[in-house]
């Protein structure tokens, strides 16, 4: 899965070095193809290029993990129920997208969930792991980490409250990379709308970021002048 990315959000696609395949694979839209036309071994392949997609699409989505294999699951087997309406030609990953995201809402998942304080780690016993030097670079780079930490939780929050509309808009154009008509009509609303979606989101976002820092400063102590430390040993 793909890690977040806070400038990804709040300042457009992220840069080619951290962006994923198409959403358009032509690979995967190749095997949903032949399986829409019976062709069963194509499902292997379909299924290897875009499940790890669904999975990251649904962690973000779902604040209870015990649920996520669950939703991919059930999303692959809706698509396998429903093969034969597979318009040929089509982006097959936006409408797993689609089905995944209702499977969500279903099961009331609220979307974009926060990852633990800890973040990702790995186990003393992964290969290549060295627990010394894992502490010091924790604590070399603690200040960084925690500031980091704080902000991505902010925006989290902050990408919460906005409204639906704007928070499927910025993942699927900003996030996911789906290209504007994709987008617009994965959430069947007009390319100009999603526009308004995209930018009207992404401010608001920009505007919490900002307001959170100002927050922050005005919390900060005064820096210590040299002349208050004159006389002190």
């Amino acid at each position: 899965m793909r890690p977040f990315s806070v400038s990804t959000v709040l300042t457009g696609m992220p840069p080619s070095s951290e962006r994923p395949p198409g959403p358009d694979n032509r690979v995967a839209n190749a095997a949903m193809d032949r399986y829409a036309e019976g062709d069963t071994a194509a499902f292997v392949i379909l299924y290897d290029a875009i499940a790890p997609r669904i999975e990251a699409f649904v962690r973000r989505r779902t604040p209870d993990v015990s649920r996520i294999d669950d939703i991919v699951q059930q999303t692959f087997e809706r698509i396998h129920r429903a093969r034969g309406t597979f318009i040929r030609g089509s982006d097959v990953l936006s409408w797993a997208f689609k089905i995944a995201r209702n499977l969500c809402m279903d099961l009331g998942a609220q979307g974009w969930r926060e990852r633990p304080a800890g973040g990702d780690r790995r186990t003393d016993g992964d290969a290549g792991a060295d627990p010394i030097a894992e502490a010091v670079a924790e604590v070399v780079d603690a200040e960084r980490i925690a500031a980091a930490r704080e902000l991505l939780s902010h925006v989290v929050r902050a990408f919460r409250a906005l409204p639906e509309r704007q928070q499927l808009a910025l993942e699927l154009v900003r996030v996911e990379g789906f290209s504007l008509e994709t987008a617009a009509e994965n959430l069947g609303v007009t390319v100009a709308s999603l526009k308004t979606s995209v930018s009207r989101g992404a401010a608001a976002l920009r505007q919490a970021v900002l307001g959170d820092r100002e927050a922050r400063e005005r919390r900060a102590p005064p820096p210590v002048e040299k002349e208050q430390l004159r006389g002190i040993t």
